[in-house]
C-alpha cells in the first residue's frame, strides 16, 4: 500500500491546478505538434506515388515546418518535465542537422566511408547507389538470403575525387565535352588514366581493410560491383561500368580503384552525354559482396520481355558464375514458370553446355570444360526453380514493377540473390492506350466489394488470400502474399508486413505508425475501411487496389498486369530524389517497443522517432500526475456520485464538466468524453458484481500471508480515487480494496491524437492466482487490440490511433474490465480459468449502451 501510494507522490508532492493546468496545455501542445509532424511525413510519402507534382520550394517549407514542429516537440516535453529530457535536444540537433544537409548545394556526407551491407536499404541509395542499396534492401526488408558484403560510398569517392585534385579535373574534361561531343575517346582515356595513376586517399583505404578485418573477411574473395548514382534507376547502364570477379582481400584497395576508373569509361561518358547526364558531379559508390560457390546461376525475368502479355515467367541459366548468361556468351536453359502463387514449370529448354566459367584460383575467372554427363543435364533442379520464382515475385511485388534478378546456386543447393532491377516493357502510345481501354472495360463489369470506403495509406495494387488477424496468436505463420485484414491498424502488425501482399482494417489514420511502416515497405493499403472484417473472409481471394480504393474479390490478374508495367516514375525527376533523401532522415521508426533497452533519446535517429519517443515520456509523466495540494484540493475537487458503491473525486483542468460549484455531481454532469465513455462500462448492468464470491482455503492463507487484514486497509493509508479531466482527457487512479488501476488516455475526433494506457496490479490471493488474472487480462486485452506486457501480477495496455468510435469502445470495455476483475483472482483456481474467464468476459459485451460520436462544436466552444 505504502509502495503505491509513494509512486503516486513520491515526484512532486502536490501541485496548484495552474500548475496542473499548464502541465496539461504543454501536453496538449505537443500532441498538435506530433500530429503535425505525422500529418506531414503522410503527405511527404504521398507526394512520392507521383500523383503530385512539386518543386524544391516545397522541400524548403517541408523542413522548414518539420524543424520548428519537431522543436517545439522537444520543448513541450522538457517544459512538462522540468528539463529531464536534454539528451532529445541533442538527438533532435543531430537529425536536423542530417536532414537540411539534403538541400545543401553540392553537399556529399562523407562521414560514412563504407557500410556494411546488413544496414543498406533503399533510404540510402544517394550513398551506395541504386544496384547495392537495392540488393540491401532485399536482404534487410525481405529477408532474402543475399551475399554478405559491404559498399564503399558515394562519400568516399567524392572524398577521394576532392583530396587529390581530381575533381578539379573532372571539371575541366566535362566542360570540354560540353564544347566538342567527339571528344569522348580522348577524355576517357586521360580521366581513367588519372584515377588510376593517383594513390587511393588513404582514409578511403583505411576503411576498406577495417572493414574486411571486422567481417572477419580477410580470407574472403569478393565480386567488386559499380552502384554509380543513377544506375539501376532510371538509367540501366547495363554494361557500361566495371565488375570485377574473384577478389582477394589483399586486392581490395586497387580493385575499388579500377571500378571507380570505369565511371569514366568511353562507353560511360557517351551514355551520359547522349541523356543529358552530368559528368562533373558523377561519383562511384563500389559493392564489395562474398563471392558464392556457384553450382548454376543465371537471370529470371518476372515476365517475358519479348512477349509481356503471355503473362509467365522466364528463367535462364547456365553451370558455374553468371556472365555469360547476362552477356549472352554460350548457350543457356530456358525455363518458363506460371505466375501463380504455386509456380508451375511450363516449358523447358536444355541447352548443350561446352562450358562453363569459374573462379581461377589466383583470381580472376576462367572457362572451363563441362563434362560430357553434364553437358544436356539441366543446371538447377525443379524444386530450385520453384523456389527462385518465388522470391521473384517478392521482389516483383515490393518493386511495384516486373523485375529482372540475377541469382546463383551455391554448392550446398541454397538460392542466393545477386542483383535485381526493374525490367522496363517498351509499349507504344497505340498499345498503351489499347491496354488502358481493355482494363476498364474489364474492371466495369466486374463486381466490386468495395469502393471508396476508406483512405488510402500507402499506394499501390496487390492480391492474394484473406488473413483475418484477431489476436497476437494469428500473425504467426502468416503466409507469403496474403492481405492482412484486421479490426484495427495495430502497430504490431508491422512485424508481417513484408510478407504481406495488402493491408485492409476497419478502423485507422493514414498518419498512423502502420501507415508508416506500410509506406516504407511499399505495401498496398486501405484503412478505416469499415466492415471489412465482417465482408472479407479467412481465405477469399480479392484484390486490393489502393490506387482507385476499390476492392474486388478474386484475383484481377489484368490490373495486376497493368500496374506492374506502369510503375510510377517518381525517380525521373530531381525534387523527387531529394524528397527520397529527405524522408530517410524525417520517416522511418526504430523505436517501436516502448519497454525495450533501446526507446532512449539517444537512440532517436529520425524527426519520427522523436516525437514518438517524446510522446511515450509525456503520456508517462501524465500518468504518474500528482494530485492538489492543500487548499486547492478543497477548492477545486468534487466528488462523483455513482449508481454502484465507489467514491471517485474529480478534478476538471477545463471542460470535464458542467458548469456549476456544487461539491457533488452525478455521471450526467460528466462532459469529459473519456470518463462518459469509461463510466458507461463500469455502470454496465452486470459489470459491478456485488455478490460475495467464494474464497477456499488457498485463497484465504494467501491473503493472510499477504496483508495483515482481510478488511479495508486502514483509511489513513488510502488515497482517494481521482480522475483529472479535460474534456477529451482523462487521468484516473482507482484502488478498488487490493486492486490498482491507472487509466491515461485521451479522446477525440482526431485518431492520431488518441491513446488509452491501462495499467492493473495487485489482488488478494496468492501470486499465483494473481499472475493467472493478469494473464487473463492480457488476453482480454489483445483481443480488444491492445499492445500488452505482463510481469507477475502486472498488466499494462497500450492503443493509440484509432477514430473516436472504436477508442470510446474500448474506454466503455476497460471500464467493465476494472468491475469484472474485482475479485475474480480469487476464481482463478486452474489455468482453465484464465481462458473461460476471459471467454466469458468477450462474450458478454453488451450492445452498445448510447450514441458515442463525437460532439459537434458549438459556437464559443
Amino acid at each position: 500500500m505504502g509502495g503505491w501510494w509513494r509512486r503516486w507522490f513520491g515526484r512532486r508532492r502536490g501541485e496548484d491546478l495552474d500548475t496542473l493546468r499548464r502541465r496539461y496545455e504543454r501536453f496538449q501542445h505537443l500532441l498538435e505538434g506530433n500530429n503535425r509532424v505525422l500529418e506531414l511525413i503522410a503527405d511527404a510519402g504521398e507526394k512520392l506515388g507521383g500523383d503530385h507534382l512539386f518543386d524544391r520550394s516545397y522541400l524548403e517549407a517541408l523542413t522548414g515546418d518539420l524543424e520548428r514542429t519537431v522543436s517545439g516537440v522537444v520543448f513541450d516535453l522538457n517544459a512538462m518535465t522540468d528539463g529531464r529530457h536534454p539528451e532529445l535536444v541533442d538527438a533532435f540537433e543531430r537529425i536536423h542537422e542530417r536532414v537540411r544537409s539534403v538541400l545543401t548545394p553540392g553537399e556529399v556526407a562523407e562521414s560514412e566511408l563504407v557500410l556494411p551491407l546488413a544496414q543498406v536499404d533503399l533510404d540510402l541509395v544517394d550513398a551506395v547507389g541504386g544496384k547495392m542499396a537495392t540488393l540491401g534492401e532485399l536482404g534487410r526488408r525481405l529477408d532474402l538470403p543475399i551475399p554478405p558484403g559491404f559498399v564503399v560510398t558515394a562519400g568516399a569517392c567524392h572524398r577521394h575525387f576532392r583530396a587529390s585534385g581530381l575533381n578539379r579535373e573532372i571539371s575541366l574534361q566535362a566542360e570540354r565535352l560540353a564544347r566538342d561531343g567527339d571528344s569522348v575517346e580522348e577524355v576517357a582515356e586521360h580521366l581513367q588514366g588519372m584515377v588510376r595513376q593517383v594513390s587511393p586517399d588513404r582514409e578511403v583505404a583505411r576503411a576498406i581493410r577495417q572493414e574486411i578485418r571486422r567481417a572477419d573477411r580477410a580470407g574472403s574473395r569478393f565480386a567488386v560491383r559499380s552502384s554509380a548514382l543513377g544506375e539501376d534507376a532510371e538509367h540501366s547502364f547495363a554494361g557500361q561500368h566495371e565488375t570485377l570477379l574473384n577478389v582477394s582481400a589483399s586486392e581490395a584497395v586497387e580493385a575499388w580503384r579500377e571500378v571507380v576508373a570505369s565511371l569514366f569509361s568511353s562507353q560511360a561518358l557517351r551514355y551520359r552525354t547522349e541523356r543529358g547526364l552530368g559528368v562533373a558531379d558523377a561519383l562511384m559508390p563500389v559493392g564489395f559482396v562474398t563471392m558464392v560457390p556457384a553450382r548454376a546461376s543465371g537471370v529470371v525475368h518476372t515476365v517475358d520481355p519479348a512477349a509481356p502479355q503471355r503473362d509467365v515467367m522466364v528463367v535462364s541459366s547456365t553451370l558455374g558464375l553468371g556472365p555469360s548468361v547476362v552477356q549472352g556468351a554460350s548457350p543457356v536453359d530456358r525455363f518458363e514458370l506460371s505466375r501463380e502463387p504455386c509456380p508451375r514449370i511450363l516449358s523447358r529448354h536444355v541447352a548443350d553446355k561446352e562450358l562453363r566459367l569459374v573462379a581461377r584460383s589466383g583470381g580472376g575467372t576462367e572457362q572451363a570444360p563441362v563434362a560430357a554427363s553434364e553437358r544436356t543435364v539441366a543446371s538447377v533442379y525443379d524444386d530450385e526453380l520453384v523456389e527462385l520464382a518465388l522470391m521473384a515475385r517478392r521482389i516483383e511485388r515490393h518493386g511495384g514493377q516486373h523485375q529482372e534478378v540475377e541469382w546463383a546456386v551455391d554448392d550446398a543447393g541454397r538460392v542466393v540473390i545477386l542483383q535485381a532491377r526493374g525490367l522496363r516493357i517498351q509499349l507504344s502510345p497505340t498499345q498503351e492506350r489499347a491496354a488502358t481501354r481493355e482494363l476498364s472495360r474489364l474492371l466495369d463489369g466486374h463486381p466490386v466489394l468495395f469502393r471508396d470506403a476508406g483512405v488510402i495509406a500507402c499506394r499501390g495494387v496487390g492480391a492474394g488470400p484473406v488473413v483475418v488477424i484477431r489476436t497476437p496468436d494469428d500473425l504467426s505463420g502468416f503466409p507469403q502474399g496474403g492481405v492482412l485484414v484486421a479490426q484495427s491498424a495495430s502497430p504490431r502488425y508491422s512485424s508481417v508486413l513484408g510478407r504481406a501482399s495488402a493491408v485492409v482494417t476497419n478502423v485507422g489514420a493514414s498518419t498512423g505508425h502502420l501507415a508508416a511502416v506500410a509506406r516504407e515497405l511499399r505495401v498496398p493499403t486501405l484503412l478505416d475501411v469499415r466492415g471489412a472484417t465482417d465482408v472479407l473472409a479467412e481465405g477469399m481471394e480479392v484484390t486490393v487496389d489502393a490506387e482507385e480504393n476499390v476492392i474486388y474479390p478474386g484475383v484481377v490478374d489484368e490490373l495486376l498486369r497493368f500496374h506492374l508495367s506502369n510503375p510510377p516514375h517518381e525517380v525521373e525527376y530531381e525534387e523527387f530524389r531529394l524528397l527520397r533523401r529527405l524522408l530517410r532522415g524525417i520517416a522511418p521508426l526504430n523505436l517501436h517497443d516502448p519497454d525495450a533497452e533501446g526507446f532512449r533519446a539517444r537512440s532517436c535517429a529520425t524527426y519520427h522517432d522523436v516525437v514518438r519517443f517524446a510522446h511515450e515520456m509525456a503520456v508517462r509523466e501524465l500518468v504518474e500526475m500528482p494530485g492538489l495540494r492543500g487548499q486547492d484540493r478543497r477548492r477545486f475537487v468534487r466528488r462523483l456520485d455513482l449508481p454502484i458503491p465507489l467514491d471517485l473525486d474529480l478534478i476538471d483542468l477545463g471542460g470535464g464538466l458542467a458548469e456549476g460549484d456544487r461539491s457533488r455531481l452525478s455521471a450526467e454532469e460528466v462532459r469529459s468524453a473519456p470518463l462518459s465513455a469509461l463510466l458507461r462500462g463500469l455502470a454496465a448492468p452486470g459489470s459491478w458484481r456485488t455478490e460475495p464470491v467464494d474464497m477456499d482455503m488457498g485463497s484465504l492463507i494467501g491473503s493472510a500471508t499477504r496483508f495483515t487484514s482481510l478488511a479495508t486497509p486502514d483509511a489513513s493509508q488510502v488515497r482517494p480515487n481521482l480522475a483529472v479531466i479535460t474534456s477529451d482527457y482523462l487521468n484516473l487512479h482507482l484502488m478498488l480494496g487490493y486492486h490498482f488501476n491507472l487509466v491515461d488516455c485521451h479522446l477525440s475526433a482526431s485518431p492520431s491524437e488518441n491513446y488509452i494506457y491501462f495499467r492493473f496490479h495487485g489482488g488478494v490471493t496468492e501470486i499465483t492466482r494473481r499472475s493467472r488474472r493478469a494473464r487473463m487480462l492480457a488476453s482480454i486485452l489483445e483481443e480488444y487490440d491492445f499492445a500488452v506486457e505482463t510481469k507477475g501480477d502486472l498488466v499494462v495496455g497500450r492503443l493509440r490511433d484509432l477514430g473516436w468510435d472504436p477508442m470510446a469502445h474500448r474506454l466503455e470495455m476497460i471500464g467493465r474490465l476494472i468491475g469484472y476483475s474485482r475479485q475474480i483472482d480469487v476464481l482463478m483456481r486452474d489455468e482453465g480459468a484464465v481462458r473461460a474467464r476471459a471467454r466469458e468476459f468477450v462474450a458478454s459485451e453488451p450492445a452498445r449502451l448510447d450514441d458515442v460520436s463525437p460532439p459537434v462544436p458549438t459556437a464559443g466552444s
